[in-house]
Protein backbone atom coordinates (compact mmCIF):
# COMPACT_ATOMS: atom_id res chain seq x y z
CA UNK A 1 0.00 0.00 0.00
CA UNK A 2 1.26 3.47 -0.86
CA UNK A 3 1.84 5.89 2.01
CA UNK A 4 4.08 8.50 0.43
CA UNK A 5 3.07 10.56 -2.60
CA UNK A 6 5.93 12.32 -4.38
CA UNK A 7 4.85 14.95 -6.91
CA UNK A 8 6.37 16.62 -9.91
CA UNK A 9 5.76 20.40 -9.92
CA UNK A 10 5.25 21.98 -13.37
CA UNK A 11 2.08 20.65 -14.95
CA UNK A 12 1.27 18.44 -11.97
CA UNK A 13 0.67 20.54 -8.86
CA UNK A 14 1.03 24.04 -10.36
CA UNK A 15 -0.02 25.48 -13.71
CA UNK A 16 3.21 27.37 -14.36
CA UNK A 17 3.15 27.55 -18.15
CA UNK A 18 2.10 31.25 -18.38
CA UNK A 19 4.92 32.26 -16.04
CA UNK A 20 7.48 30.16 -17.89
CA UNK A 21 6.45 31.61 -21.24
CA UNK A 22 6.64 35.18 -19.97
CA UNK A 23 10.09 34.59 -18.45
CA UNK A 24 11.34 32.97 -21.67
CA UNK A 25 10.19 35.90 -23.78
CA UNK A 26 11.63 38.50 -21.41
CA UNK A 27 14.93 36.62 -21.55
CA UNK A 28 14.90 36.52 -25.34
CA UNK A 29 14.22 40.26 -25.39
CA UNK A 30 17.05 40.92 -22.94
CA UNK A 31 19.49 39.02 -25.14
CA UNK A 32 18.20 40.85 -28.22
CA UNK A 33 16.58 37.92 -29.97
CA UNK A 34 13.84 38.91 -32.38
CA UNK A 35 11.41 36.01 -31.90
CA UNK A 36 8.90 35.29 -29.15
CA UNK A 37 7.04 32.12 -28.14
CA UNK A 38 3.43 31.42 -27.21
CA UNK A 39 2.24 29.11 -24.43
CA UNK A 40 1.53 26.37 -26.96
CA UNK A 41 5.16 26.52 -28.12
CA UNK A 42 6.75 26.55 -24.67
CA UNK A 43 4.47 23.63 -23.74
CA UNK A 44 6.76 21.51 -25.90
CA UNK A 45 9.94 22.74 -24.17
CA UNK A 46 9.17 21.85 -20.54
CA UNK A 47 9.87 18.67 -18.64
CA UNK A 48 13.55 17.98 -19.18
CA UNK A 49 14.93 20.78 -17.02
CA UNK A 50 15.81 24.43 -17.50
CA UNK A 51 18.93 23.97 -19.68
CA UNK A 52 16.83 22.02 -22.19
CA UNK A 53 14.10 24.66 -22.05
CA UNK A 54 16.58 27.47 -22.69
CA UNK A 55 18.21 25.59 -25.55
CA UNK A 56 14.81 25.12 -27.22
CA UNK A 57 13.81 28.75 -26.61
CA UNK A 58 17.05 29.96 -28.22
CA UNK A 59 16.51 27.59 -31.16
CA UNK A 60 19.66 25.64 -30.38
CA UNK A 61 21.91 28.64 -31.08
CA UNK A 62 25.25 28.81 -29.27
CA UNK A 63 24.98 30.56 -25.92
CA UNK A 64 26.67 30.95 -22.55
CA UNK A 65 24.17 28.97 -20.50
CA UNK A 66 25.27 30.32 -17.12
CA UNK A 67 24.95 33.91 -18.34
CA UNK A 68 21.46 33.25 -19.67
CA UNK A 69 20.44 31.47 -16.47
CA UNK A 70 21.71 34.38 -14.39
CA UNK A 71 19.03 36.49 -16.07
CA UNK A 72 16.34 33.87 -16.66
CA UNK A 73 16.05 32.36 -13.16
CA UNK A 74 15.37 35.59 -11.22
CA UNK A 75 13.06 36.66 -14.04
CA UNK A 76 11.09 33.43 -13.74
CA UNK A 77 10.90 33.88 -9.97
CA UNK A 78 9.15 37.20 -10.63
CA UNK A 79 6.80 35.96 -13.37
CA UNK A 80 5.74 33.06 -11.15
CA UNK A 81 4.24 35.54 -8.69
CA UNK A 82 1.56 36.33 -11.29
CA UNK A 83 -2.02 35.25 -10.66
CA UNK A 84 -1.80 33.38 -13.97
CA UNK A 85 0.46 30.87 -12.20
CA UNK A 86 -1.95 28.88 -10.05
CA UNK A 87 -2.95 25.53 -8.59
CA UNK A 88 -4.88 23.35 -11.03
CA UNK A 89 -8.63 23.51 -10.44
CA UNK A 90 -9.78 20.99 -7.85
CA UNK A 91 -6.28 19.92 -6.86
CA UNK A 92 -5.96 21.60 -3.48
CA UNK A 93 -9.21 20.05 -2.26
CA UNK A 94 -7.97 16.66 -3.47
CA UNK A 95 -4.60 17.00 -1.76
CA UNK A 96 -6.26 18.07 1.49
CA UNK A 97 -8.38 14.92 1.42
CA UNK A 98 -5.34 12.76 0.71
CA UNK A 99 -3.59 14.27 3.71
CA UNK A 100 -6.68 13.54 5.80
CA UNK A 101 -6.40 9.92 4.66
CA UNK A 102 -2.89 9.78 6.08
CA UNK A 103 -0.74 10.20 2.97
CA UNK A 104 2.45 12.21 3.27
CA UNK A 105 3.15 14.57 0.37
CA UNK A 106 6.51 15.44 -1.16
CA UNK A 107 7.91 17.26 -4.21
CA UNK A 108 10.74 16.04 -6.45
CA UNK A 109 11.14 18.28 -9.47
CA UNK A 110 13.34 19.69 -12.21
CA UNK A 111 12.10 23.14 -11.14
CA UNK A 112 15.07 25.33 -10.19
CA UNK A 113 15.63 25.99 -6.50
CA UNK A 114 15.67 29.72 -7.33
CA UNK A 115 12.00 29.53 -8.35
CA UNK A 116 10.23 26.47 -6.93
CA UNK A 117 10.16 27.18 -3.18
CA UNK A 118 8.70 30.68 -3.54
CA UNK A 119 5.85 29.64 -5.84
CA UNK A 120 4.98 26.66 -3.65
CA UNK A 121 4.97 28.85 -0.53
CA UNK A 122 2.77 31.44 -2.25
CA UNK A 123 0.21 28.90 -3.43
CA UNK A 124 0.32 26.24 -0.71
CA UNK A 125 1.77 28.04 2.29
CA UNK A 126 4.69 26.98 4.48
CA UNK A 127 5.27 23.27 5.15
CA UNK A 128 2.27 21.99 3.19
CA UNK A 129 4.56 19.34 1.66
CA UNK A 130 6.69 17.38 4.11
CA UNK A 131 9.84 17.79 2.01
CA UNK A 132 10.84 19.02 -1.44
CA UNK A 133 13.89 18.63 -3.65
CA UNK A 134 14.39 21.27 -6.34
CA UNK A 135 17.06 21.46 -9.00
CA UNK A 136 20.42 23.18 -8.72
CA UNK A 137 22.52 23.85 -11.80
CA UNK A 138 24.75 20.87 -11.08
CA UNK A 139 22.14 18.24 -10.17
CA UNK A 140 21.23 15.48 -12.63
CA UNK A 141 17.91 16.26 -14.29
CA UNK A 142 15.00 13.86 -14.60
CA UNK A 143 14.69 11.23 -16.02
CA UNK A 144 17.72 10.67 -13.80
CA UNK A 145 16.22 9.53 -10.46
CA UNK A 146 18.39 11.82 -8.33
CA UNK A 147 15.65 14.14 -7.00
CA UNK A 148 13.34 11.23 -6.19
CA UNK A 149 16.14 9.30 -4.53
CA UNK A 150 16.97 12.35 -2.40
CA UNK A 151 13.41 12.48 -1.08
CA UNK A 152 13.56 8.78 -0.28
CA UNK A 153 16.99 9.04 1.35
CA UNK A 154 16.30 12.17 3.40
CA UNK A 155 13.03 10.84 4.75
CA UNK A 156 14.08 7.17 5.04
CA UNK A 157 11.14 6.00 2.96
CA UNK A 158 10.35 2.46 1.86
CA UNK A 159 10.34 2.46 -1.96
CA UNK A 160 7.45 0.00 -1.98
CA UNK A 161 5.34 2.60 -0.17
CA UNK A 162 6.19 5.44 -2.57
CA UNK A 163 4.24 6.63 -5.60
CA UNK A 164 5.59 9.27 -7.96
CA UNK A 165 2.94 11.42 -9.65
CA UNK A 166 3.78 13.46 -12.72
CA UNK A 167 2.53 14.63 -16.09
CA UNK A 168 5.15 13.49 -18.57
CA UNK A 169 7.26 10.73 -20.05
CA UNK A 170 10.21 12.15 -18.11
CA UNK A 171 8.37 11.55 -14.85
CA UNK A 172 7.49 7.94 -15.68
CA UNK A 173 11.10 7.25 -16.62
CA UNK A 174 12.46 8.95 -13.49
CA UNK A 175 10.19 6.86 -11.27
CA UNK A 176 11.17 3.68 -13.09
CA UNK A 177 14.85 4.58 -12.68
CA UNK A 178 14.22 5.16 -8.96
CA UNK A 179 12.51 1.77 -8.77
CA UNK A 180 9.19 3.11 -7.52
CA UNK A 181 5.67 3.08 -8.96
CA UNK A 182 4.30 6.03 -10.91
CA UNK A 183 0.98 7.57 -11.89
CA UNK A 184 0.34 9.90 -14.83
CA UNK A 185 -1.81 13.02 -14.72
CA UNK A 186 -3.12 14.00 -18.14
CA UNK A 187 -4.20 17.55 -17.39
CA UNK A 188 -0.60 18.84 -17.49
CA UNK A 189 2.12 19.39 -20.08
CA UNK A 190 3.00 15.87 -21.22
CA UNK A 191 3.14 15.00 -24.88
CA UNK A 192 0.23 12.64 -24.45
CA UNK A 193 -0.19 10.06 -27.17
CA UNK A 194 3.46 10.40 -28.18
CA UNK A 195 5.03 8.15 -25.56
CA UNK A 196 4.42 4.82 -23.87
CA UNK A 197 2.19 5.39 -20.84
CA UNK A 198 2.14 1.74 -19.74
CA UNK A 199 4.54 2.24 -16.83
CA UNK A 200 1.92 4.31 -15.01
CA UNK A 201 -0.16 2.23 -12.58
CA UNK A 202 -3.06 4.57 -13.32
CA UNK A 203 -3.84 7.69 -15.37
CA UNK A 204 -6.17 10.55 -14.50
CA UNK A 205 -7.67 13.44 -16.43
CA UNK A 206 -8.76 15.50 -13.41
CA UNK A 207 -7.18 15.91 -9.95
CA UNK A 208 -10.25 14.60 -8.12
CA UNK A 209 -9.73 11.22 -9.82
CA UNK A 210 -6.74 10.67 -7.53
CA UNK A 211 -9.19 10.00 -4.72
CA UNK A 212 -10.63 6.99 -6.55
CA UNK A 213 -7.24 5.37 -6.90
CA UNK A 214 -5.83 6.29 -3.49
CA UNK A 215 -8.29 5.06 -0.89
Amino acid sequence: MYKHLIFDLDGTIVDTLPGITEAVNLTLKHFRKSWRWKNKDVYNFVGYGTPYLINCAFKGLPLDLDTVLDYYLPTQAITHQSNDVKIFHGLLKTLNKLKERGYTLYIATNKPVEVGPSVITRLYGENYFKDAVYQTRTMPKKPDPYVINEIIRRNQLDRNECLYIGDSEVDLKAAKNAKIASALVKYGYGQYGRFNEDDAIFKIKHPKELLKHLK
